[in-house]
């Protein structure tokens, strides 16, 4: 098999993610780096629902489905350090901390 670049899978991701739509069971589909293959797809389901058939790969790239029972919400910090505490003006700094 050959190795699968990260554009491959967002590709395949997005295939994927057109063909499932957005049943109730779909907790997310993800890129994930795969030591094996170069990337791989992750397809999170609900705990406790049996997914309907997955095929093995999609476009070349292949699938792992996980169970998950709630979806993790992205934190992404280095895109919105306005989010930050330890960057908001109200925040205490260091140097402000009394040594009680």
């Amino acid at each position: 098999m050959n190795r699968v670049t990260f554009d491959q899978a967002q590709r395949a991701a997005a295939t994927l993610g057109r063909e499932l739509g957005r049943p109730a069971w779909l907790r997310g589909i993800a890129v994930e780096r795969d030591s094996a293959v170069g990337y791989s797809l992750s397809v999170r389901v609900a705990r406790g629902v049996a997914a309907p058939r997955m095929p093995a790969t999609v476009e070349g790239v292949p699938i792992r489905v996980l169970h998950r029972s709630v979806a993790r919400p992205r934190v992404d910090a280095a895109r919105s350090p306005e989010k930050r505490p330890e960057q908001e003006e109200d925040a205490p700094q260091l140097n402000e901390l009394s040594a009680d």
